[in-house]
Order: structure tokens, then C-alpha cells, then sequence
């Protein structure tokens, strides 16, 4: 996977990014989505991982929620979508997240319910301009 490296984070070129820190690699109208290294990196050591209990996910509403030793906080769909399958993975190594974000740690496989939503996400090079402008802010923190 060709990746950007950006403020010492890895941004996969190949892939689309939400303004809430979720990447999607997009084939065939599905999705296969999973946190950011930016948004990992914030939240620091995942230590469970809770998946939603709704199959219909609206867009920016939670997939999953993500527990660190700092946090807790949900992980939005960055599209209205069907849910097809989780990581189920992740509950048993949640550190996945942290350690593979764009591989093993990937959150859902999402089946789009208007395929012109996938056009909304961004790619690398946005994504990289938006956690530009929000490392230049002091007091910005993801949660």
C-alpha cells in the first residue's frame, strides 16, 4: 500500500478519509473502514473495542467505540451504509487498531446505501491538509 508519510503519520494514498479520522478503501460500492493513524496515535493504547448493534448506520453515527487508557469514543461511519461484517478480531486483540490501522485493525465492512456518498470523502492529500491545520491548533484534541 503506496502510503504519504505526514507529520510523522502514515496516510495510505489509495485510500478515502472522513473528517471524523476514518479511512475507507472503496471497491465495488462496499467499503472496508478502520481509524486513521492520526486518530490512533491520539487515543493512545486501545484496550476494547465495542461494535454497533444497529445492521443500517447513518453517516457520522458510531460503527464502534474505542476504548483507551485515555478515552473512550465512538468510531462514525463516514457514510449511511449496511453494515456487512465487523472485525470481530478486534475484540479479542483491540491492540490491532493501534498497531495495523490500515491492515489487521480495520473496523467494518460497509455496503453504501447511496453510492454518491463515497464521493464526499476525501483523499490523502485533503486528509493530510486537515490534520495539518488541526496540529497548528494548540488546544485542538480529537476527544
Amino acid at each position: 500500500m503506496n502510503a504519504i508519510r505526514a507529520m510523522n503519520y502514515e496516510i495510505p494514498s489509495t485510500l478515502l478519509y472522513s473528517k471524523g479520522h476514518v479511512w475507507a478503501m472503496v471497491q465495488n460500492g462496499a467499503a472496508v473502514v478502520g481509524v486513521t493513524d492520526y486518530l490512533q496515535r491520539e487515543l493512545g493504547t486501545v484496550i476494547n473495542v465495542e461494535f454497533s448493534d444497529s445492521e443500517v448506520v447513518e453517516r457520522d453515527s458510531p460503527i464502534a467505540w474505542l476504548e483507551s487508557v485515555k478515552a473512550i469514543i465512538p468510531v462514525p461511519s463516514p457514510i449511511d451504509c449496511e453494515v456487512i461484517e465487523f472485525n470481530t478480531r478486534l475484540v479479542r486483540e483491540p491492540w490491532l487498531v493501534n498497531a495495523s490501522p490500515y491492515d489487521e485493525g480495520w473496523i467494518a465492512k460497509l455496503r453504501a446505501l447511496d453510492l454518491e456518498e463515497l464521493e464526499k470523502l476525501q483523499r490523502a492529500q485533503a486528509y493530510i491538509e486537515l490534520i495539518s491545520a488541526l496540529s497548528r491548533c494548540e488546544r485542538y484534541r480529537v476527544f
